[in-house]
């Protein structure tokens, strides 16, 4: 190959090349100076919290009613992830004692955790509903959060000619359809 033709083939790639936005800056969060501090500081003083008795339905309520007041007072959107950690736990633990498993929580406890849950989701619905939050982060946080689903319902009826049939019409029609073969074997 000649230096002609690789300059060509060079030309042709380069002309072809992707033209998009730099992947390192739509990965950093877009932020006012001193706000992830402030997220930091909330999410730390929460992590501080004393530890309260988990079986306990009045403390849970206690400790529910605690996280929101220190949301609504800060200016915070609840989410379930730091109401686990009010709570001292993950989130997957909170949900696996909200819907008793591997878990021996009291029913008050469990109801009450979803009472906590319930309010997050409001607040995610109507921030949503106002144009508040994308609805795409919104969908994402619903469906992993708070159990909701893509759902399509599909009905299928049968619709064959042998329903209306007894047992031997429909045995006389199949066999009526099989083929025989009527030709001569010698």
């Amino acid at each position: 190959m000649n230096e002609e033709t690789e300059n060509k083939i060079v030309d042709i790639v380069q002309k072809k090349k992707r033209k998009r936005p730099d992947l390192s800056e739509l990965q950093t969060p877009h932020t006012e100076p001193g706000e992830i501090s402030r997220m930091l500081r909330h999410a730390m003083t929460i992590s501080h919290w004393p530890p309260i008795d988990t079986n306990d339905a009045d403390q849970v309520a206690a400790r529910i009613d605690q996280y929101h007041t220190f949301c609504y007072e800060n200016d915070i959107k609840p989410e379930m992830s730091s109401m686990a950690l009010a709570l001292g736990v993950s989130r997957s633990t909170l949900w696996k004692w909200e819907n008793g498993v591997e878990s021996d929580k009291p029913q008050a406890v469990r109801n009450t955790l979803k009472k906590g849950r319930e309010i997050n989701e409001i607040l995610m619905v109507q921030l949503m509903q106002n144009g508040k939050i994308n609805p795409v982060t919104g969908i994402f946080l619903l469906k992993n959060n708070h159990d909701f689903r893509d759902q399509q319902e599909v009905v299928v009826t049968p619709n064959t000619p042998f329903q209306a049939m007894d047992t031997k019409d429909a045995q006389k029609k199949i066999m009526d359809a099989i083929p025989v073969d009527t030709s001569e074997t010698e």
